[in-house]
């Protein structure tokens, strides 16, 4: 995958105002992964609805869909047990009927959250956490039981997305493929990327994942 920038929709699920912290995911022995996909041809309301059948048919909550301006027509971003990421592709494949091609990127290291000043282990319930499984986050994502919600998000454990700015705004990705890796490289990379994202005003809400082969 090169280097490009891709202007972004509104995700397509109904949790795109929350998300779980990543500890919960962890608990479940979860992974971050993201697929770009190009479908030939492509109808989106045909997509949107095949990807919620198949959302709620492999009981799938932390996975959000956005359509993209591009050579790709979407970004789908999914928390996958290993059990289910060897599937997935093919879930995916079937239900997009007409995917020409699907490049997954499996995140090994979540660098920078939009959410950052959240994202620290010291903020969370740890007893709560220990206490969740399955079902209960299933039932909370479906909306089932909106005292625990509460609890989850007072607790730091369900967070609360910001708010979509008044001013006009562009959701966009760029993803940097590079042709020589090693751990002082990557990290030299993530350190200039940062460096210049303090450096703008105008571009917020950032997050930086890494991918280790």
């Amino acid at each position: 995958m090169g280097a490009g920038a891709v202007y972004c929709f509104e995700p397509m699920n109904f949790w795109e105002d929350k998300v779980w912290h990543r500890a919960v995911h962890e608990r479940l022995g979860e992974a971050l992964f993201y697929y770009l996909a190009r479908v030939r041809p492509f109808d989106p309301q045909t997509v949107i609805e095949n990807l919620k059948r198949l959302l709620v048919e492999k009981r799938l909550g932390s996975v959000r869909v956005f359509v993209i301006f591009g050579p790709y027509d979407l970004l789908i971003r999914a928390w996958l047990h290993p059990s289910v990421a060897k599937d997935f592709p093919s879930w995916l494949d079937v239900a997009l009927e007409t995917c020409r091609s699907l490049h997954p990127f499996a995140v090994t290291h979540i660098d920078k959250r939009s959410y950052y000043q959240l994202d620290q282990d010291a903020y969370i319930n740890r007893d709560l956490l220990e206490s969740l499984d399955e079902d209960q986050i299933n039932a909370v994502q479906q909306g089932h039981n909106p005292a625990v919600l509460q609890r989850l998000i007072d607790a730091q454990l369900v967070i609360n997305r910001s708010p979509t700015l008044q001013e006009p705004t562009i959701r966009f990705f760029i993803a940097i493929n590079l042709e020589e890796v090693t751990n002082a490289i990557q990290a030299e990379v993530v350190s200039n990327i940062k460096r210049y994202l303090l450096k703008q005003e105008n571009i917020l809400h950032t997050s930086i994942y890494v991918s280790v082969s």
